[in-house]
């Protein structure tokens, strides 16, 4: 028995859509919260219209507070251990809730299951989120060896529990909430991971958290990083591959940063990141990455460590 919790604000365009490909799963022992984080457009109205009758769907309704709020009120009003999350312009396929309650069955233990999808982008371009290394359908993973290729939120379930544990979604961040959130449980339990792609990213929507970065969005992608390692250090260090990942992760982020002569927000990370995880790198990488006449040697640094990475075996996919 799985909750589904999709959090919705102001998605008239593409809810119906969303919430269709829940109600067509081959899987039918299920509930459906739907939490209505002050919507202003016509969004509640479509879906009472269209689904009014279908008992399997709850409909929580409260002010605006954000994506976190909303998915952490829509676990608890769950009735089920299981939880799976959908954001309200993804897509499912018709066997996804089917598979994630198999890889559950056979890794009851774990604490998260992800899954295979495409990415659907504003152009029309579809591509495979999936990691082609592994062979088998359900497996558990190392979930560090880059988790932009095993993760998307909308294809993730985790056991309740556990959710708990690692203290739900953290309010107040406009961006990678999911992430501190999912990273945090891949700390202190199993994931597994099915090899299939069963979801859909649909990019390009109005109203997408994705579609802008700014530097308070910055400021959010930073706080994750801190929460993480903090949490990592918690755990006694036992993921080793978080810290190689981790590095791996704030040099692409840095490169980006770098290559656009954005040095206001490479300023912002090295002021705010956690001491400890900046002394994680070199002095003299701290010292390069800030300074413009640098700007070549930097590039070519990071690319070297990259090459590293690749020559670990590890998958290359990262995401901002």
């Amino acid at each position: 028995m799985i909750s589904v919790v999709i959090p919705l604000y102001n998605k008239e365009t593409t809810i119906i859509k969303t919430v269709s490909s829940v109600l067509n799963q081959t899987y039918t022992d299920f509930e459906l919260i739907i939490v209505d984080d002050g919507s202003l457009d016509k969004s509640i109205t479509l879906l009472k219209n269209t689904f009014n009758t279908n008992e399997c769907i709850k409909i929580v309704s409260q002010k605006n507070q954000g994506v976190s709020v909303a998915r952490n009120t829509g676990v608890e009003n769950s009735k089920y251990n299981l939880i799976a999350f959908l954001d309200g312009d993804d897509l499912w396929e018709p066997t996804y809730l089917e598979n994630m309650h198999n890889i559950y069955l056979k890794f009851p233990n774990a604490g998260m299951y992800c899954c295979a999808g495409f990415i659907k982008n504003a152009d029309g371009s579809i591509f495979k989120r999936i990691n082609n290394k592994i062979t088998e359908k359900y497996s558990k993973i190392s979930f560090f060896q880059n988790p932009h290729v095993f993760l998307h939120t909308s294809a993730t379930m985790v056991q309740k529990d556990v959710f708990y544990r690692a203290k739900g979604f953290p309010p107040g961040m406009l961006r990678n909430q999911d992430y501190a959130l999912f990273f945090s449980i891949a700390l202190i339990s199993d994931v597994c991971y099915c090899n299939i792609p069963l979801s859909t990213y649909v990019g390009g929507v109005p109203n997408q958290a994705t579609s802008s970065f700014t530097m308070k969005t910055l400021n959010s992608v930073i706080s994750r990083h801190n929460k993480v390692y903090n949490n990592w250090i918690q755990s006694n260090k036992t993921k080793n591959d978080f810290l190689i990942f981790t590095k791996y992760e704030l040099r692409h982020q840095f490169k980006v940063h770098i290559i656009k002569n954005e040095y206001d927000f490479l300023d912002s990370f090295f002021r705010n990141l956690d001491l400890k995880l900046l002394k994680e790198f070199h002095f003299i990488e701290r010292f390069m990455y800030k300074r413009k006449k640098l700007k070549f040697l930097s590039k070519l640094t990071i690319n070297i460590t990259k090459v590293r990475w690749r020559l670990r075996g590890y998958p290359i996919f990262t995401s901002y």
